[in-house]
């Protein structure tokens, strides 16, 4: 099993809040994260999973898929009444 580091970007960047999962087992990963931090990203925990970066990142971005698919049919709708 594998254990990523989970980066939080810094509010001086396009992507305020943004996570990265990166791959800390490697000494590449690991001058990542010092890279990172360097940048002013914050390592805010640790995930252990035997799935690659980018399948836990489809993971973490499904439910906010689910939630902006419910809000564009709410929308919908409340355009259909006010026509």
């Amino acid at each position: 099993m594998k254990r990523y580091a989970l980066m939080q970007a810094p509010d001086t960047v396009e992507y305020v809040g943004q996570i990265l999962i990166i791959d800390n087992n490697t000494d590449a990963g690991k001058r990542d994260v010092f890279r990172l931090t360097d940048k002013g990203y914050k390592c805010i925990g640790f995930l252990e999973s035997n799935k690659p970066p980018s399948y836990l990142h489809a993971g973490f971005g499904a439910d906010k898929e689910k939630k902006m698919d419910a809000a564009r049919r709410l929308l919908g709708q409340a355009q259909g009444t006010l026509i």
